[in-house]
């Protein structure tokens, strides 16, 4: 199952969110459960439907008549009525169960289309309303696929892409966090992974069609979430419902802006990381293949300490021969390593300033220049940093790691400082010597040789250059001002 659709259910279920305690059954209990589920879903007759059944209630949410009122242009948008039970557990927690089917349907003529299903999709867990969430939960799909396919009129061209994935098992589970919010853990298993891309010719470019498919043994995918302000951000989803006319906004916005506001940071942190398996790539070009990727993002919320981690690594990297010319197949690299960290930024402060300033009823919304304000509250020492924790690129004839920290600004020279180690530069100087003319390497030997004239030898034997970028533009390597060199 596409993880996109994983939550489906999930956040379905966090409407539930304000409900008294039956020990049987009712229809008055029914009745209550309709109009909560109202509150975020609307009133449109047919969409939200519970009824009593023994000690459970049934409930089912058709979304057809809510995507028939917004129908336009011919567009379509069909879901498979989603069916579940709940049964009051007490104190404010409900077990809740669904399984069965999962069809989803989105078309918009000459522009996008897209088909998603699931063939058994099954949902386990206990809903608590204190945290307006699940305290734990587990999602099963034993097929999932998914079917996209873009047009663009203007080119004539298209974009297609199928997804197939086995056996997917997600689990979650959630507590309150004493400082406010709820802190989420979610972790998915897939198996099996199909992704089929055609990418029609483009007649205005001139480029050939594009066929490319994508398997990988297995992967998994795994996220956590501290202080997340659940409740307040379905309270922004019940004030959309309850608005959803610009005048009933304009008129409301006072609200609008203290539930935004209750609603920051919106979490404190939030980190994902996805890893896959054994994966092959097949082309026009040939065939890539991959023993392993993974990436992950680390980030903070609305707060005054901004700061965003992003990391991607691959190991057993190889491409087609067609791609690499024989005299450079040793350079092609196997193992990449990319992590950066961006930090220094404020993002409580504009948020506040923006809330604060905020008029819907004008056309402009906010005043003339207000983003000269901006900027110095974004940036409240004038730049960021970007730290380079770890970037590396290696293969069985070299090995390169860099680290690196660099305050960039607007209106100053970019600072910083930065090390690189090499191992192998011997050998790179016998491929570069050994390359033919019409690879452009002529200079090459020259860099290198310069290169290892300003480097010093580390304990393990690899080449390192200490590399300083100073507020008055010199660039400096091992001390060396590299501008004096000729």
């Amino acid at each position: 199952m596409h993880p996109k659709f994983a939550a489906i259910p999930a956040l379905t279920f966090l409407l539930v969110t304000s409900t008294a305690a039956w020990a049987d059954a009712t229809d008055e209990g029914a009745t209550h459960l309709t109009e909560v589920f109202q509150k975020y879903l609307g009133t449109i007759e047919g969409v939200v439907n519970v009824e009593p059944d023994g000690s459970n209630y049934v409930v089912k949410l058709d979304f057809a008549p809510l995507a028939g009122k917004a129908r336009m242009d011919g567009s379509k948008l069909e879901m498979s009525p989603l069916e579940f039970t709940l049964h009051d557990n007490g104190d404010g927690k409900w077990q809740v169960s669904k399984e069965g089917p999962l069809t989803l349907l989105v078309d918009v003529p000459g522009t996008i289309h897209l088909e998603a299903a699931s063939d058994d999709y099954t949902v386990s867990g206990v809903f608590d309303e204190a945290i307006a969430g699940f305290s734990n939960s587990t999602a099963e799909a034993k097929k999932f696929t998914l079917k996209e396919e873009f047009t663009d009129p203007k080119k004539g061209s298209n974009f297609k892409v199928e997804y197939e994935i086995l056996d997917t098992k997600a689990t979650s589970t959630a507590v309150a966090n004493p400082a406010g919010g709820v802190d989420h853990e979610t972790k998915m298993q897939m198996g099996s992974i199909t992704e089929k891309m055609d990418m029609g010719a483009d007649p205005i470019v001139g480029t050939p069609p594009v066929n490319v498919i994508i398997t990988a043994q297995s992967g998994n995918f795994n996220a956590k979430s501290q202080g997340l302000r659940s409740q307040s951000v379905l309270d922004l989803l019940a004030f959309f419902i309850a608005h959803q006319d610009k005048e009933s906004i304009v008129k409301d916005q006072s609200e609008l802006k203290k539930i935004i506001s209750t609603a920051l940071p919106v979490w404190n942190s939030l980190n994902g990381t996805t890893e896959v398996q054994n994966i092959k790539i097949t082309s026009n070009f040939g065939e890539f293949g991959m023993d392993a990727m993974s990436a992950s993002v680390d980030a903070n919320g609305v707060v005054k300490d901004g700061k965003v981690t992003e990391a991607f690594s691959v190991s057993g990297l190889s491409l087609p021969a067609s791609l690499v010319p024989p005299w450079a197949a040793t350079m092609v690299p196997k193992n990449l390593k990319f992590d950066v960290t961006a930090s220094g930024f404020d993002l409580a402060d504009p948020a506040s300033m923006i809330l604060a300033s905020l008029d819907l009823s004008n056309p402009q919304s906010l005043p003339p220049d207000f983003e000269k304000l901006l900027l110095p509250a974004f940036l409240p020492t004038g730049a960021a940093t970007f730290t380079f924790n770890q970037l590396g690129v290696a293969n069985d004839l070299y090995d390169m790691k860099a680290s690196a920290t660099l305050d960039v600004g607007p209106a100053a020279q970019p600072t910083g400082k930065a090390k690189i180690s090499l191992k192998g530069i011997d050998e790179i100087a016998k491929v570069v010597l050994a390359a033919p003319p019409e690879a452009g390497l002529k200079d090459g030997n020259a860099i290198i040789v310069v290169a290892k004239g300003l480097a010093k030898t580390g304990d393990d034997g690899a080449l390192t250059w200490d590399i300083e970028s100073t507020p008055d533009g010199k660039i400096l390597v091992n001390g060396t001002d590299v501008n004096t060199l000729k």
